[in-house]
């Protein structure tokens, strides 16, 4: 296997391996939201945090030189936690509750729509057929899986869908600032930076629950504890390494497995029921999945 090609190949097991670890997030949200006072937007708040020291706590630890980033970078840094942690966070939180669930899950996963469109402009990312037919895919597969089909998904009101189409915005400024962010600096740093910056903005936001979630440590603290380390650090780090060897757009529809291991899991650990059309809509977003691989191989052989 060539040298480029093997970097490609270890940057798409990066990525996947990221989108299997944010696929745990749904069911821990469950259960932090049915066993405790933590709202949607307490949750977002402890993840961000939680993530951000477990990454600065491994940076002192092993290589504190990951702590040091250039002056003229913070405000880099500040906009990158603004927009893809708090932002994101806050958004797809309000788009879950002002939106049916399905709605708000295809909304989010439009964002490989957008990311490719920049990609292309940013970064001169090719707009393959093979990619198009991948986006489709992953569309038509979110819809599925996210179960839009249903009578309560047809309730959608421009603010919402406005929201919707908002936190999938703000998710899509993941790759694109950690494309650039990579240009100086390691993948733990600037999530760590990233984390710690988002948790700053969402503290007034949440504030007022400091008790419930010092309730919610006290019973549920190590749960709070992996979802910092597991959905939030090594993912989103995972996620920002594998986008050494590809580019954003190619990420972000690898990433779109997500939702299938989510729905997985919901069927695993809390008992929900699976339907056909979720079947199908997992199997469009792995065909997805595998045809953007072939066409990143076929790209790079021909380099």
């Amino acid at each position: 296997m060539q040298p480029t090609l093997r970097r490609t190949w270890l940057g798409a097991l990066c990525v996947l391996s990221a989108a299997l670890f944010w696929g745990t997030l749904g069911p821990i949200m469950h259960i932090l939201q049915r066993d405790t006072a933590l709202t949607a937007l307490d949750i977002s708040f402890l993840r961000a945090l939680m993530g951000g020291l477990t990454l600065l706590a491994m940076a002192w630890l092993w290589r504190p030189v990951w702590l040091v980033v250039a002056r003229r970078d913070i405000p880099f840094f500040a906009a990158y936690g603004f927009l893809s942690v708090a932002a994101f966070f806050v958004l797809y939180a309000m788009s879950v509750y002002i939106n049916p669930v399905p709605v708000a899950v295809v909304l989010l996963y439009t964002a490989p729509a957008f990311v490719a469109v920049a990609s292309w402009r940013l970064f001169g990312e090719p707009m393959s057929r093979a990619k198009g037919a991948a986006l489709a895919l992953v569309l038509v597969g979110s819809a599925l899986v996210a179960g839009v089909w249903s009578t309560t998904a047809r309730h959608v009101t421009p603010l919402g869908l406005l929201i919707g189409l908002g936190s999938a915005i703000t998710y899509a400024t993941l790759g694109l600032f950690g494309r650039v962010a990579l240009r100086r600096y390691e993948a733990t740093t600037a999530m760590m930076y990233a984390f710690l910056f988002g948790a700053f903005f969402l503290a007034p936001i949440v504030a007022r629950d400091v008790a419930d979630m010092l309730a919610a440590f006290r019973t549920h603290g190590a749960l709070i504890l992996i979802m910092g380390l597991v959905p939030t650090a090594a993912s989103y780090v995972l996620y920002t390494v594998g986008l050494k060897w590809l580019l954003p757009g190619q990420a972000s529809i690898l990433a779109t497995i997500e939702p299938v291991v989510g729905t997985v899991l919901a069927w695993s650990w809390l008992g929900q029921r699976i339907d056909a059309l979720q079947i199908l809509g997992g199997a469009c977003i792995l065909g997805s999945v595998l045809l953007l691989q072939r066409d990143i191989e076929t790209v790079q052989e021909a380099t």
